[in-house]
C-alpha cells in the first residue's frame, strides 16, 4: 500500500511510477494520501493511469460515513477501472449501510486487539523484554462477524466458522 504526493497535494506520478515498477506483478493499493488531493477526479485518473488496482479512501472526509456521497460518486465514475475501498471509521455497525448506500465493493476496518506475548509464550522473561511483550493481532471472532455482515450487505450468505485459523492469525 503506497501513496506519494507532491508538495502541492497532487499524485506524484514520477515516484509512483517507480513504486509501480518495483512492485510489478503485485496488486498495488494507493492509500489515503488520495484524501489530501485537491482535485479528486484528476488524482484518481492519475492513480488509475499508474496501474494501481485499488484506492483506499474515506471519500476525502474524516470518515467513510462522512464521505459516503463522494465514495458513491467515485464508485459510479471509476469503479470499473479501480476497486474503491472505503476506510476510516468503518465498523460492523455501519459497514452494511455504507456498502448499500455507495455501491462500493471493498471496505477496510481495524479489528486489532492487543495480546500479551507472555500469556502465549510462557518461556519468555518479561523483565528482560519489557514493553516488547505486547503485539497486535486480529480478533478472529470480530473479523468473522464483520465479514458475515458485509456479505449480507452484498446479498451473499455468511461464511462458515473459521476454526482453521490458529491463535496467531495464520
Amino acid at each position: 500500500m503506497f501513496g506519494v504526493l507532491t508538495s502541492d497535494n497532487q499524485v506524484d506520478e514520477v515516484r509512483m511510477k517507480a513504486v509501480r515498477q518495483l512492485s510489478e506483478g503485485v496488486k498495488l493499493t494507493f492509500h489515503r494520501a488520495f484524501d489530501l488531493c485537491i482535485n479528486k477526479d484528476e488524482a484518481i485518473c492519475s492513480v488509475i493511469k499508474l496501474g494501481c488496482d485499488r484506492l483506499l479512501t474515506s471519500g476525502q472526509e474524516g470518515t467513510a460515513i462522512a464521505g459516503k456521497e463522494n465514495l458513491k460518486v467515485l464508485q459510479q465514475k471509476y469503479g470499473e477501472y479501480i476497486r474503491i475501498i472505503a476506510a476510516a471509521g468503518v465498523k460492523i455497525e455501519n459497514a452494511r449501510s455504507l456498502i448499500a448506500d455507495t455501491g462500493i465493493l471493498g471496505v477496510h476496518t481495524g479489528s486489532g486487539v492487543d495480546y500479551d506475548y507472555v500469556e502465549t509464550h510462557h518461556y519468555i522473561d518479561p523483565q528482560v523484554f519489557g514493553d516488547m511483550m505486547r503485539w497486535k493481532g486480529a480478533n478472529i471472532d470480530l473479523v468473522e462477524a464483520f465479514v458475515n455482515k458485509c456479505m449480507k450487505g452484498w446479498g451473499g450468505g455468511s461464511l462458515p466458522p473459521v476454526d482453521a485459523i490458529g491463535s496467531d492469525g495464520y
